[in-house]
């Protein structure tokens, strides 16, 4: 894979991050055992949090699978970052800023970036009321519908209920999917999620796409300032479309920014 072809990779992995996942899509509320009853309101009341996604996709028109991770840093009251690729820097950051209603990704190997307004908050809502409304509709999610439970593990070191369903409803992507297997653990004692695990298979069966997301860490306190970018002089605009994983770059003759 050539240095362009490798840029471009990336951003498209990152656009199918955007649209696709169990985290991404709120779900009707439901019903389930104790440990699942106290866990969606709790997940609903920390004030910030943090986990890691590793994802694996596999297509059989490729010589390997490809592998993308991102950390997600996640205010209720400012709002959402992700590193993707996050090394030292990362490939990509992406801002939902909360108190300004924007949205800025960087995409730092090519030096582009791309934003947007975000829709206006109803009359009288709260800030981050909708990543509230996020965090419930993982867990939510799981118990509205027909599910096995998988009993107790230790994962990270904590006690966790774990259930598995099959095609949950309101799962959606960028793509056609076929088959969706998920699993969601959460700690007994907390009653926060402590690992969710989605395998889905797309494309008429020749896509599969294996998603884990772990190393949560919640009720953290973040800085207003960590949700706000800051767009480099020399980046350029670009556009993108989430849905159609399309990213127009800059022309020859716009100027730096």
């Amino acid at each position: 894979m050539n240095r362009s072809t490798a840029k471009l990779a990336i951003v498209a992995t990152v656009i199918a991050a955007v649209t696709l996942g169990l985290l991404n899509v709120p779900g009707p509320g439901g019903r389930s055992a104790v440990v699942w009853a106290q866990a969606a309101p709790q997940a609903g009341t920390a004030p910030g949090f943090v986990w890691h996604t590793k994802t694996t996709q596999t297509n059989v028109a490729w010589e390997q699978p490809r592998e993308s991770r991102r950390i997600t840093y996640w205010c209720a009251k400012h709002g959402v970052r992700t590193d993707d690729h996050p090394d030292d820097p990362p490939a990509v950051t992406t801002y939902v800023n909360y108190d300004d209603g924007t949205q800025v990704i960087l995409f730092h190997p090519m030096k582009w970036y791309a934003q947007r307004s975000l829709p206006p908050q109803p009359p009288g809502a709260e800030a981050g009321r909708e990543a509230d409304a996020w965090r419930k509709a993982t867990i939510n999610q799981f118990m509205s519908g027909a599910y096995k439970k998988l009993g107790r593990q230790t994962i990270a070191g904590e006690e966790a209920d774990g259930v598995e369903v099959q095609n949950p409803a309101g799962f959606g992507g960028n793509f056609q999917i076929d088959s969706v297997t998920a699993q969601l653990w959460v700690s007994v004692k907390t009653g926060y999620p402590v690992l969710i695990q989605e395998d889905v298979i797309g494309n008429n069966w020749t896509l599969q796409i294996k998603t884990v997301k772990d190393q949560f860490q919640w009720d953290v306190q973040f800085d207003p300032n960590e949700f706000k970018a800051v767009i480099p002089p020399d980046y350029q605009l670009v556009y993108l479309d989430p849905q159609q994983g399309v990213v127009v770059p800059p022309s020859a003759d716009q100027k730096s920014h």
